[in-house]
């Protein structure tokens, strides 16, 4: 990367950084209420307890989807995660095999060189 460049890239991402965040009020305008408090109140969060304006009941939906959330699922596949999972477990094993199997080649080295 160039100077000229760099110093570019690096200039943008100072704006970036010092760039206030936006938050979308998506409630903006309607009166929510509150299933914590019994707050009516405007906006994405109650003003009295923080309970996020978009909390429904819970129920089977609910449960999978931060299920998913939870394992990751939300933004991968299933089988992206589990290939990768599979993939990463093989690759462990392996190199976990190769260097226990080049130890015991170096202490063997090792001991008949003294033993000579």
């Amino acid at each position: 990367m160039e100077r000229e460049q760099f110093r570019e890239y690096n200039q943008r991402f100072r704006r970036w950084q010092q760039a206030v965040p936006h938050y979308a009020n998506r409630h903006e305008g309607t009166v929510q209420h509150c299933h914590n408090c019994g707050n009516d109140f405007d906006g994405n969060f109650c003003p009295i307890c923080g309970q996020r304006a978009e909390v429904g009941r819970v129920g089977w939906n609910s449960i999978r989807e931060n299920i998913a959330i939870l394992w990751g699922l939300d933004s991968r596949s299933l089988t992206y995660t589990l290939v990768q999972r599979g993939v990463r477990a093989i690759w462990c094993a392996t190199t976990s095999a190769a260097i226990v199997r080049c130890r015991f080649r170096l202490s063997r080295c090792w001991s008949s060189s003294a033993s000579s």
